[in-house]
Formats: structure tokens, C-alpha cells, sequence
């Protein structure tokens, strides 16, 4: 947790990703030791430290971050390794925007969503995220814990708020349930739900959600969706299904390296 708590006050984490850090380094030393001993451990620990560099990467370099809960985009140029990958002209996210990101695979999609939640750092022009933005995609981890545990991140929460989390993802199994290394006990579905509650739980002023409902019918997906509109300032949507138009008042189309806004009306209420 010390690294945590280091890492916090200087813009590098949240104490989220914090206590995520700390399980997850856990899971890279502790096998690490007995790595001679027990040649199987290597691969548990292998996956860990993927993991936790997945987390760390751009902590070197933070994007700006400011007060309030906005997102501003100015002549961005989005990318990788110093590689450009998307250029963005303009874009701007107010309280109460819901945003709809589409457009082919392999297009930037994810790219851009990690930028509007200050995850990573334009190559040129301007990016300001808000404070409290949280970016939570497919690939996020799942531990070996219940349920309840895998939402909290084993932070002290009040087990109201955290059943509260649960019923805005619209979790319908038990909270003791056993997720299994990597949700390995667990449905897509059910462990997308996890995921949107773990977030949902931490009150995010901005939420970026990449393909987090691509495992949801169509009725549960829309349940999802109509309860982060009630609950999150800024909604962002990264998906290839179509419900999220139905609820977005700002559409950006991805596209042979460039992010044009398709779709800018007042926030519906």
C-alpha cells in the first residue's frame, strides 16, 4: 500500500488503481520467490507483471488533469510509443454529455478513450481529463476473490454503497460468489458487471467504458447504460453495438486515423 500511497499525491495513480497495484505486485513477488522451487509459479507470475505494467504504463509523464468535470480536446494528436495513431481537432465533454465512440476495429477507438480519461499523453496538442475520470475496458482484471471483494479492491467501503454499486451494474448473483483467477468462475457478462461496479463504487465525475457491455443482452445492456447516464456527469461509450446511440447526445466516428464529431446536441435529460 505504501507504494500506493506514494504514487497518489503526485498524480501517478488513484487509490483505486492503488490498492490494485498493491494485490497485483503480490501476485508478482510472492511467486517470484519460489520460482526455483516450483517452475509452474513462473506463469502466474508472468501474467502479473503484464498486468501490472498495463497499469503503470505513462505513469513517468501524466496527462494534464484539472478541477471540474470537463473534457477538453484541442488539435490532439493520439498515439503509441511516439507512433501517431489518431489526430483529434476538437472535442469538448460537459456535465451531463453522453458520448457514443464508434467506428471500425484496430481504428483508435481505445486510444482516444484512454485520453479523454488522462491515461495517456498526446503526442501534440491538448488534452485536459477531470479529476475522478475513470477508464475501465474487457481486459480490466478480474482477482481471485468474491465478488465483493473484486468490487472493493478490498478498500473499506460501507456494504450499502457497495450493494448499491451492484444493483446500478445490475449484479443478480451473490456477492460471496467465488470469481476465480481472472473471473475464471465467472460469465463474460457477469464479470463486465464487476467491472462497471467497481468502477461505479468510486463515483467517477467522468466514465470511459470500452466494449464493457459486449457480453449484456440487449435488456440488461440498456439497464446499464439509462443507470450510468442517472449516475456518472460524463459518460463515454466505446462500442461496436448501436444501444449507445440511443442515449448519446455527442457521436465521434473513428476513421482512417482521424475522430470527427458526427453528433453534438444539447444532453438530453
Amino acid at each position: 500500500m505504501a507504494l500506493g500511497l506514494f504514487l497518489t499525491p503526485l498524480g501517478l495513480s488513484t487509490v483505486g488503481s492503488a490498492v490494485a497495484v498493491r494485490q497485483l505486485l503480490a501476485g508478482v513477488f510472492e511467486p517470484a520467490s519460489q520460482l526455483m522451487a516450483k517452475l509452474s509459479s513462473f506463469y502466474q507470475f508472468k501474467a502479473s507483471f503484464q498486468i501490472v505494467a498495463e497499469l503503470v504504463e505513462g505513469w513517468a509523464e501524466p496527462p494534464a488533469v484539472k478541477q471540474g468535470a470537463s473534457v477538453v480536446v484541442k488539435n490532439a494528436v493520439l498515439g503509441h510509443g511516439g507512433r501517431a495513431v489518431l489526430h483529434v481537432d476538437s472535442l469538448v465533454l460537459e456535465h451531463g454529455d453522453f458520448l457514443w465512440i464508434r467506428g471500425p476495429t484496430g481504428a483508435g477507438k481505445s486510444t482516444l478513450g484512454k485520453a479523454i480519461a488522462g491515461l495517456i499523453k498526446p503526442l501534440e496538442g491538448s488534452v485536459e481529463a477531470p479529476e475522478g475520470a475513470i477508464y475501465i475496458g474487457n481486459d480490466d482484471y478480474i482477482f481471485d476473490g468474491t465478488v465483493y471483494e473484486n468490487i472493493t479492491l478490498w478498500e473499506e467501503y460501507p456494504r450499502e454503497e457497495v450493494e448499491r454499486a451492484a444493483r446500478l451494474a445490475r449484479i443478480d448473483f451473490p456477492l460471496d460468489k467465488p470469481c476465480g483467477e481472472g473471473g475464471s468462475s465467472l460469465s463474460e457478462g457477469q464479470r463486465q458487471r464487476v467491472i462497471m461496479a467497481r468502477a461505479l463504487l468510486r463515483r467517477p465525475r467522468s466514465l470511459v467504458m470500452d466494449e464493457i457491455t459486449s457480453g449484456l443482452n440487449a435488456e440488461v445492456e440498456e439497464e446499464v447504460l439509462e443507470a450510468v447516464k442517472r449516475e456518472v456527469p460524463i459518460v463515454v461509450v466505446i462500442s461496436h453495438r448501436d444501444t449507445a446511440g440511443k442515449y448519446a447526445n455527442k457521436i465521434v466516428e473513428v476513421n482512417n486515423g482521424i475522430a470527427r464529431v458526427v453528433k453534438c446536441a444539447t444532453p438530453r435529460p
